[in-house]
Protein backbone atom coordinates (compact mmCIF):
# COMPACT_ATOMS: atom_id res chain seq x y z
CA UNK A 1 0.00 0.00 0.00
CA UNK A 2 1.15 3.50 -0.78
CA UNK A 3 1.41 6.23 1.81
CA UNK A 4 -1.17 8.93 1.51
CA UNK A 5 -4.16 10.39 3.23
CA UNK A 6 -7.94 10.09 3.33
CA UNK A 7 -10.17 13.05 4.06
CA UNK A 8 -13.77 12.32 4.97
CA UNK A 9 -16.65 14.77 4.96
CA UNK A 10 -19.96 13.75 6.55
CA UNK A 11 -23.26 15.25 5.47
CA UNK A 12 -25.80 14.46 8.19
CA UNK A 13 -28.76 15.14 5.92
CA UNK A 14 -31.40 12.72 4.65
CA UNK A 15 -28.86 10.55 2.85
CA UNK A 16 -29.14 8.68 -0.43
CA UNK A 17 -30.73 5.38 -1.37
CA UNK A 18 -28.40 2.52 -2.32
CA UNK A 19 -29.33 3.08 -5.99
CA UNK A 20 -28.56 6.80 -5.72
CA UNK A 21 -25.19 6.05 -4.10
CA UNK A 22 -24.36 3.57 -6.86
CA UNK A 23 -25.23 6.09 -9.56
CA UNK A 24 -23.33 8.89 -7.80
CA UNK A 25 -20.21 6.73 -7.46
CA UNK A 26 -20.44 5.75 -11.13
CA UNK A 27 -20.56 9.47 -12.03
CA UNK A 28 -17.53 10.11 -9.77
CA UNK A 29 -15.65 7.24 -11.44
CA UNK A 30 -16.48 8.59 -14.89
CA UNK A 31 -18.00 5.26 -15.94
CA UNK A 32 -21.28 6.81 -17.08
CA UNK A 33 -21.52 9.51 -19.74
CA UNK A 34 -22.21 12.99 -18.44
CA UNK A 35 -25.83 14.04 -18.92
CA UNK A 36 -26.28 17.83 -18.51
CA UNK A 37 -30.01 17.35 -17.92
CA UNK A 38 -29.14 15.78 -14.56
CA UNK A 39 -28.11 19.08 -12.97
CA UNK A 40 -27.58 17.63 -9.45
CA UNK A 41 -24.90 15.37 -10.95
CA UNK A 42 -22.87 18.30 -12.30
CA UNK A 43 -20.92 18.68 -9.04
CA UNK A 44 -20.26 14.94 -8.93
CA UNK A 45 -19.07 15.00 -12.54
CA UNK A 46 -16.70 17.90 -11.87
CA UNK A 47 -15.37 16.31 -8.66
CA UNK A 48 -14.81 13.02 -10.48
CA UNK A 49 -12.98 14.67 -13.40
CA UNK A 50 -10.75 16.67 -11.07
CA UNK A 51 -10.04 13.54 -9.06
CA UNK A 52 -9.07 11.56 -12.14
CA UNK A 53 -6.85 14.40 -13.35
CA UNK A 54 -4.97 14.61 -10.04
CA UNK A 55 -4.93 10.97 -8.95
CA UNK A 56 -7.52 11.46 -6.23
CA UNK A 57 -10.16 8.83 -5.51
CA UNK A 58 -13.57 10.12 -4.38
CA UNK A 59 -16.24 7.71 -3.08
CA UNK A 60 -19.57 8.16 -1.34
CA UNK A 61 -21.03 5.80 1.23
CA UNK A 62 -23.80 5.92 3.83
CA UNK A 63 -22.97 7.49 7.19
CA UNK A 64 -23.64 5.37 10.27
CA UNK A 65 -25.78 8.13 11.77
CA UNK A 66 -27.65 8.85 8.53
CA UNK A 67 -26.58 11.04 5.67
CA UNK A 68 -23.62 10.48 3.37
CA UNK A 69 -19.85 10.34 3.82
CA UNK A 70 -17.57 11.49 1.03
CA UNK A 71 -14.14 9.85 1.28
CA UNK A 72 -11.35 11.52 -0.68
CA UNK A 73 -8.14 9.47 -0.93
CA UNK A 74 -4.80 10.63 -2.30
CA UNK A 75 -1.66 8.51 -2.43
CA UNK A 76 1.71 10.21 -2.08
CA UNK A 77 3.48 9.66 -5.37
CA UNK A 78 7.19 10.01 -6.01
CA UNK A 79 6.41 13.27 -7.87
CA UNK A 80 4.58 14.67 -4.84
CA UNK A 81 7.32 13.56 -2.45
CA UNK A 82 10.05 15.11 -4.63
CA UNK A 83 8.15 18.40 -4.87
CA UNK A 84 7.60 18.57 -1.11
CA UNK A 85 10.76 16.97 0.26
CA UNK A 86 12.24 20.37 1.16
CA UNK A 87 9.06 21.62 2.82
CA UNK A 88 9.28 22.07 6.54
CA UNK A 89 6.36 21.75 8.90
CA UNK A 90 4.28 24.91 8.66
CA UNK A 91 6.06 26.16 5.56
CA UNK A 92 4.13 27.22 2.48
CA UNK A 93 5.06 24.98 -0.44
CA UNK A 94 4.00 25.42 -4.02
CA UNK A 95 1.37 22.98 -5.32
CA UNK A 96 2.06 20.62 -8.20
Amino acid sequence: AEDGYVLTVTDSGIGMTPAELTTANEVLEGTVPFDPSLSPALGLHVAGRLGLRHGIDVRLHPAESGGVVAAVAHAFTSRWQAAHSSCERGAICSPL
